[in-house]
């Protein structure tokens, strides 16, 4: 989740973050990958479905603007 808020500036459900990390950080997945040539990976990102004062409880070094 870190990495889609710092980087793409999205806030995703936190659910849409695994397939995101396998996909950046499975050294396993990466080889099946490159072993079948696929140029092109999708990931659908599905917005947060979390209140944003649960984003900044979960993660203290986000500030979404949430009113406490």
């Amino acid at each position: 989740m870190r990495t889609i808020i710092e980087r793409m500036k999205l806030v995703i459900d936190p659910s849409v973050a695994i397939p995101v990390a396998v996909a950046v950080f499975n050294e396993e997945f990466q080889k099946i990958i490159e072993r079948e040539g696929i140029m092109t990976l999708g990931i659908i990102l599905e917005r947060g479905n979390i209140d944003i004062g649960c984003y900044e409880k979960m993660m203290p070094w986000i500030h979404l603007g949430a009113t406490k």
